[in-house]
């Protein structure tokens, strides 16, 4: 039996064009990997998605299976090679980016394992090929970001990142590729059959009936008449008219609310 394969899940499909604040690109390769965090004894995923575009545009889009982050990785051409491994959590480093020194501090260092590629990349990688990385920022301005990969002692790369909200990955990318939340969608899907169910069974239609109390008079010959002399008397009566009707909605006549019994 084939080995079972985890699947990508950002909104990005091989050969899908990109038509962002830069250039036009193509998602030309996928990388997914897994890493083992001993601490809660579980994997973690994330893909990594190369674009490819004119004048030598070369791009990856990360999508975290964890904390829904999407991030844009654009490497560093002229920068100093920063070596992984061995790298820890607080750590500070000099960095020398094109003709300026950063002091860079390490916000997180792993190994992932590569466990599924599709497409093609403009460097050779294999499932079950390990890749080590170190996430850092500048000590003077935390919102600059960086990130040092290494594969198989054959790439050294660095990269300038950035997390790409909803609105950012439209003006970047052209479109959102931040998958829909499909728990989400379910809850909202479960919620709104039990409000149908319940509306319903409040609209069932029930016969009623409405009594209005009306004043009649009626004449009667007096007791105390002659023959010659014929008079009468006038009373008022009271009777009720009654009509049935079906009614529907919440609750019974006279009540505020509820399902009438």
């Amino acid at each position: 039996m084939k080995w079972f394969k985890p699947r990508t899940k950002a909104r990005i499909k091989l050969g899908q064009h990109f038509m962002g604040e830069k250039t036009s690109t193509t998602a030309e390769g996928v990388a997914l990997y897994k890493e083992w965090d001993p601490n809660d004894r579980t994997f973690y995923y994330w893909e990594e998605w190369e674009l490819r575009g004119f004048n030598d545009i070369d791009s990856w889009v990360e999508y975290d299976h964890y904390s829904r982050q999407v991030s844009l990785y654009e490497p560093i051409r002229r920068a100093q090679k920063v070596d992984p491994r061995g790298l820890l959590k607080n750590q500070t480093i000099p960095f020398l980016d094109d003709t300026i020194t950063r002091n860079l501090i390490v916000t997180e260092a792993g190994k992932g394992t590569l466990v599924r590629r599709d497409g093609t990349f403009s460097y050779h990688i294999f499932e079950g090929e390990e890749m080590e990385y170190a996430e850092m920022v500048d000590s003077s301005d935390r919102t600059v970001k960086f990130s040092a990969e290494r594969y198989n002692d054959r790439e050294f790369d660095m990269y300038r990142s950035r997390v790409l909200s909803k609105s950012a990955q439209k003006r970047v990318l052209g479109r959102v590729v931040t998958p829909i939340n499909s728990s989400a969608l379910l809850q909202i899907g479960v919620w709104g059959i039990f409000g149908l169910m319940f509306f319903g069974s409040s609209i069932v239609p029930r016969s009623e009936t409405v009594c209005t109390p009306r004043t009649v008079s009626s004449t009667s010959p007096s007791p105390y008449s002659t023959s010659q002399t014929l008079s009468s008397t006038t009373q008022p009566t009271t009777v009720q008219d009654c009509q049935t009707r079906t009614v529907y909605g919440f609750g019974s006549s006279g009540s505020g609310g509820g399902v009438g019994k």
